[in-house]
């Protein structure tokens, strides 16, 4: 059976300053499985558009889940009422990555190896003969992207570290 990725009714999509909180559930009570954000909303399945990030899950009681988004800057939210199909971008080792501030990082360039990794957080390449060549390594967690590291590790820009988890 093919997979399908999981639908998402808005129920209420409010912003307040530069804050967006959007309430909804899914289409199915045990999917998906944590983290459940970092995610995106998109509007037709294996679409590559994404309409709205969800940068972190702060409550999910019952079927309702309540994400939050940061920096947001457009008048564009979603609507109640809205079926979106959802997507996570992290697998669960990148979300213990994200909240564990006893991990060293340590930067460096990739070996001259031959070999390569993908960024804990973006996949991104990372490698000393394509993508990116110089990265943080955490003996705990491997590789990540040096725009990576700034984003969640040092400016903490899902919020998680702060609050010391999502949902």
């Amino acid at each position: 059976m093919a997979y399908t990725e999981p639908k998402f009714e808005v129920v209420q999509a409010v912003q307040s300053r530069d804050v967006v909180r959007i309430v909804g559930r899914f289409d199915s009570p045990d999917r998906p499985a944590p983290p459940l954000a970092p995610a995106g909303l998109y509007a037709h399945p294996k679409s590559g558009e994404e309409q709205y990030q969800l940068h972190r899950a702060v409550s999910r009681q019952d079927d309702l889940v309540t994400f939050e988004t940061y920096g947001a800057q457009s008048t564009s939210m979603p609507r109640p009422g809205d079926v979106l199909f959802y997507r996570a971008w992290w697998v669960p080792k990148a979300m213990d990555a994200a909240l564990d501030k006893e991990a060293k990082w340590t930067r460096k360039n990739y070996p001259d190896n031959g070999d390569h990794d993908h960024c804990l957080f973006t996949w991104e390449t990372i490698s000393a003969y394509e993508g990116s060549r110089e990265g943080y390594w955490s003996e705990k967690y491997g590789w990540i992207t040096v725009k990576a590291y700034d984003d969640v590790i040092a400016n903490d820009l899902y919020r998680l570290r702060a609050s010391g988890h999502g949902a």
